[in-house]
């Protein structure tokens, strides 16, 4: 059982997870390699094409993370089978858990036998038909109604959220980054390419205090008791109060942030969907008689609403 599992790691002396990442910190510099399916994998010459996210495991067993993150892919295979084995294991190589490692991989067999992974395009496809009408309809009701439409395209932004989520994580095969750049870049305004980068770190490190960019959001917001600690007593005490204002004003904040990326990675098609979503809402609005202020009353409780939908909802 998972409970006996945990009982037979502490007795071997084995670090939690917590604890690997603590110890790896403590390291002055990780070396570039890691270990896939009992293989040390030299790192020293490779650029990986997924980014820095590799950097998190360095000197650590990254076969979990491999399968979850290449599991779909015939091409990260034959990389990793191209790589060189490093010489010897370091002699400050940090002990992990073997059980952990084979414990998941039986989990991804039981899941991949069961089709937990195969695509289903039709209720995706469905799902995805009745976000795009429900755009179309607050254009129709922006003229007239534009809080309420602004509420209304809120909520479809963030199931837009939703769906994008699906192609960032390759659920729909081939066809995932074409639907990710369409609900996030055409119908968002967003980059599917940011969100990969800090979504992808997130999953590597989930909920690893200081590698897990999703909990930095103190003193705003404290997800975790370990960083409420290391907040002012002020915050938390007024956080209750301050809580869904914040979330409202978390789309706004990004917003220079997600463009800033954009440009100085030289991703020229995602900002070409930027300015055509901004295009296309603007020609949309305009051909249904909307105003200037309604058109902003209707974006800004759009962009307010979105965030604080999807992070409560």
């Amino acid at each position: 059982s998972q409970a006996a599992m945990c009982r037979a790691e502490e007795q071997q002396g084995a670090l939690s997870p917590l604890a690997v990442a603590a110890a790896k910190q403590q390291k002055t510099e990780a070396q570039p390699y890691v270990k896939v399916r009992g293989r040390l994998v030299d790192l020293s010459a490779f650029k990986h094409p997924g980014g820095n996210v590799i950097n998190y495991f360095y000197g650590l067993d990254a076969t979990n993370a491999f399968d979850a993150f290449h599991g779909h892919s015939r091409r990260a295979e034959i990389i990793l089978k191209s790589l060189p084995d490093l010489a010897e294991e370091p002699a400050d190589a940090i002990k992990q858990p073997e059980a952990h490692v084979s414990a998941m991989a039986e989990l991804y067999a039981d899941w991949r036998a069961r089709g937990l992974f195969e695509p289903r395009p039709v209720s995706a496809g469905l799902y995805g038909l009745a976000v795009t009408a429900t755009i179309v309809l607050t254009w129709v009701l922006a003229p007239t109604y534009p809080v309420m439409a602004g509420l209304l395209v809120g909520l479809a932004w963030a199931h837009c959220g939703f769906l994008q989520h699906m192609g960032g994580h390759r659920e729909l095969g081939w066809f995932s980054l074409p639907w990710q750049h369409f609900f996030e870049g055409l119908l968002k305004g967003g980059s599917a390419s940011w969100w990969r980068n800090r979504h992808n770190k997130h999953h590597a490190k989930t909920n690893v205090i200081g590698e897990d960019g999703d909990l930095r959001t103190t003193p705003f917001f404290a997800w975790d008791a370990t960083l409420a600690k290391k907040v002012h007593s002020w915050s938390l005490a007024t956080q209750a109060f301050t809580f869904i204002p914040a979330l409202g004003a978390y789309v706004f904040l990004f917003a220079f942030t997600v463009r800033k990326y954009v440009v100085v990675k030289n991703m020229w098609h995602e900002l070409a969907l930027m300015v055509s979503h901004y295009a296309l809402f603007s020609a949309a609005l305009a051909k249904a008689g909307c105003t200037l202020p309604a058109a902003l009353t209707y974006y800004c409780i759009g962009y307010a609403f979105q965030d604080t939908y999807s992070r409560i909802g």
